[in-house]
């Protein structure tokens, strides 16, 4: 990725200037003793009378050697100094546009939210004139003396309606709902997990999806529960190009990677991507906020948007 090419051009240059510094140091220590070679050759001595006349030359050279190389050595520092201002430069220029792509999905995604409780509401609203309706049918029976038969039939049909209605509206409330895991369940998941105890992974989620959050601290305490060490890298993903979508797990322990992932969904009730899923959604790059930790995991954890369901083209 870009960023990472960049990161490692700074520590390069930051390398480069802390080595300058070094041998700027270096060069300061002719000049010294040049000068106090210079200062004893002032002096003219009587016990070093015919040498102080070589001496003095030998002083000169080396303040002249040693200022020489410090100009040397500040000039190269100059110069990495502006690579590595651009380069800081070019870094918060990528994270400026990082940050402007996941507010314009979070935006995105704040609207498809609204819409669903847009329907939820013209759900609810429909449900109420189905009651209306079930009720007004009632009346009409008691006042027109309709036979049992009729009555029970437009009975049935109007408590259909209603039971249509708010089916959908449970439906509606179970999208735009967060995703969550009881704590029966968190206990039987953490169960299935006891024989890994000792493992170590990774989960992550990204940075400005805090329902993604909530959930991955469910995870985190189950994973703990079950004695697995565990790799915290909760809101540090920054996607270029697009979000995926469900609970991803892959890693290099495959017994571990296909418990977690019948766990999570046959236990957690939860949208679990398919193996070998990729994880970028728009396959654009993935920038990482914080340090990143160097131990191996055994299994990776992404907690990625709660998927939504959407029409398909026929």
């Amino acid at each position: 990725m870009a960023s990472d090419d960049l990161e490692a051009r700074k520590t390069t240059l930051e390398d480069q200037i802390d080595s300058l510094g070094s041998w700027m140091l270096g060069f300061t220590w002719p000049v010294a003793v040049g000068l106090f070679i210079e200062f004893y050759a002032i002096f003219n001595l009587v016990w070093t009378r015919d040498w102080n006349s070589f001496i003095d030359r030998i002083g000169l050279l080396l303040v002249t050697g040693g200022v020489s190389g410090e100009l040397l050595i500040e000039h190269k520092t100059h110069r990495a100094e502006r690579r590595l201002r651009g380069i800081n430069v070019e870094i918060e220029r990528e994270s400026d546009l990082a940050l402007k792509a996941a507010d314009e999905r979070m935006l995105a995604l704040d609207a498809r939210i609204a819409e669903a409780k847009q329907n939820l509401a013209l759900a609810e609203q429909h449900s109420s004139e189905a009651n209306a309706k079930a009720e007004s049918f009632r009346l009409e029976i008691a006042k027109a003396g309709e036979s049992s038969a009729q009555a029970n039939a437009r009975a049935a049909e109007a408590q259909r309606m209603a039971e249509a209605e708010r089916l959908e509206r449970i439906r509606l409330e179970a999208i735009v709902a967060p995703r969550s895991i009881s704590i029966i369940d968190q206990r039987a998941i953490a169960a299935s997990l006891l024989r890994f105890a000792g493992s170590r992974v990774n989960l992550a989620s990204y940075s400005l999806d805090g329902e993604g959050a909530v959930l991955g601290q469910q995870v985190i305490a189950i994973l703990q529960a079950a004695r697995i060490e565990v790799d915290n890298r909760i809101a540090t993903m920054m996607p270029m190009g697009g979000f995926a979508f469900g609970i991803h797990v892959n890693g290099t322990r495959d017994d571990l990677v296909m418990t977690l992932r019948d766990a999570l969904s046959r236990i957690g009730h939860l949208a679990v991507a398919p193996e070998n899923t990729p994880i970028s959604g728009g396959g654009g790059p993935i920038m990482q906020a914080g340090p990143v930790s160097r131990i191996p995991v055994n299994a990776a954890i992404l907690i990625g948007i709660k998927p939504v369901p959407v029409i398909t083209a026929r």
